[in-house]
């Protein structure tokens, strides 16, 4: 599966993600931030833990 996102949009969202995801993780993006695709979606989450 092939998934393209304009940057801008891609950056907006994961800028709207960095306030809930803590600072000092040792990896904050593998454990507080996730993303998939389904029928022509693609879904960003976050969490504080």
């Amino acid at each position: 599966m092939n998934i393209t996102v304009p940057k801008k949009l891609l950056s907006d969202q994961l800028s709207l993600l960095e306030r809930i995801v803590p600072s000092r993780s040792a990896n904050p993006l593998y454990t507080y931030l996730g993303l998939y695709a389904e029928e022509g979606a693609l879904i960003l989450f976050g969490t504080n833990g």
